[in-house]
């Protein structure tokens, strides 16, 4: 349990202490703010190398809402978290612009 300086108390899967709770302004704790993070995982065809990751990841990254994109090549597949909801044909828009399709 963590408290902040209002006296209101919440679970918290690290302890963080009264600065950092000022800080971020009694968020009740980092798991929150994680949650706020979403996952999408989507496969990709045609991807051969690195360029094509880089080409991929800056593709996705433009979109509104993402907060980070990883793509593993070795996969065929880009990770993309997001914070806000995401049009999904706007993910399968931008792969298709980047010379790639979705699979």
């Amino acid at each position: 349990m963590i408290s902040c300086k209002d006296e209101r108390k919440f679970q918290s899967v690290e302890p963080i202490g009264h600065k950092m709770c000022q800080q971020l302004r009694c968020i009740k704790s980092i798991q929150i703010m994680e949650a706020f993070v979403m996952n999408y995982s989507v496969r990709i065809k045609g991807m051969s190398c690195q360029h094509c990751v880089m080409a991929v990841k800056k593709a996705l990254s433009s979109l509104d809402g993402v907060t980070g994109v990883e793509v593993n090549l070795d996969k065929g597949e880009a990770l993309i978290n997001h914070d806000a909801p995401i049009d999904l044909e706007d993910v399968r828009k931008q792969i298709e612009k980047s010379g790639f399709e979705v699979g």
